[in-house]
């Protein structure tokens, strides 16, 4: 940022030397060998190169060697299109108009390309963005995914084991309901622990559904993954029902989300 800060003030500068010396050179342009005239030249050259310097460093270093050149072509737009609106305003009354019909044509030849590189900048600006905001969400997503996945698979064996426990110290006659309430209570710190990492698994999981860079197969992937462990961790959370149900789909909850977890290495 202090760089970035740096190069700007830089070539600001740049652009104020330039107008002045362009200024000077103008009014001592009767005589071109005088050594005002070429002191001034002088120095507007190498406020044109300053110029172009920090505006490539800068663009450099925003979007990269590729659209940092772009930005300095943009950049030499803008100074030759001020330059032929100097020569514009100086051949302005010229009676046969050929100079100011030339000046308008390549100003505006110049301003199109201008806004055309412009407009990649920004395009190009905008899709780094995301992409750096896709990359963020997706650490997030797969690592809150394995220790959210990790937590609950220890959660529910240490639930089945209460269970089973229960059900054999009170010889099968004690209601599930009261026992399933017990573990419940026990566990709510890890209860609760499992619902904060599903939570942001669900945050993570919208900023990708809603991000451009992803690719649709991607954000199904994604989903399905989210949604994966969703059943997962309810599982556990909301433990309820029958004993001998509740063991039978332990398995089949925990394969699936293990596969969408080797899927979403891959990404």
């Amino acid at each position: 940022m202090t760089d970035l800060l740096l190069l700007s003030v830089v070539f600001w500068l740049g652009i104020i030397s330039a107008i002045v010396f362009s200024i000077q050179c103008y009014k001592e342009r009767k005589v071109k060998e005088g050594k005002k005239y070429r002191t001034n030249k002088k120095l507007l050259i190498c406020s044109i190169s300053i110029i172009i310097i920090s505006w490539y460093l800068t663009a450099f270093t925003l979007f990269g060697i590729i659209n940092g050149l772009l930005g300095v072509t943009t950049c030499l737009n803008i100074v030759a299109i001020i330059i032929f609106l100097i020569r514009w305003f100086l051949y302005r009354r010229d009676k046969h108009k050929t100079k100011i019909n030339r000046n308008i044509v390549i100003v505006l030849l110049l301003a199109s390309l201008f806004l055309y590189g412009g407009e990649k900048l920004i395009t190009y600006h905008i899709t780094q963005q995301q992409k750096e905001e896709y990359l963020t969400s997706q650490r997030s997503f797969k690592a809150c995914y394995e220790v959210t996945g990790s937590t609950t698979e220890k959660l529910l064996n240490n639930e089945a084991d209460e269970w089973y426990n229960a059900l054999t110290q009170s010889n099968e006659n004690a209601e599930n309901a009261v026992i399933t309430t017990t573990i419940k209570n026990k566990h709510d710190k890890e209860i609760k622990n499992i619902e904060k990492g599903l939570e942001l698994i669900k945050t993570a999981n919208q900023q990708i559904q809603n991000n451009d860079y992803a690719t649709p197969e991607e954000k199904r992937i994604y989903h399905q993954a989210y949604l994966n462990i969703k059943h997962f961790t309810d599982h556990a959370t909301k433990i309820n029902g029958e004993y001998d149900n509740f063991i039978d789909q332990i398995e089949p909850l925990d394969d699936k989300c293990v596969k969408s977890f080797n899927k979403l290495k891959n990404i």
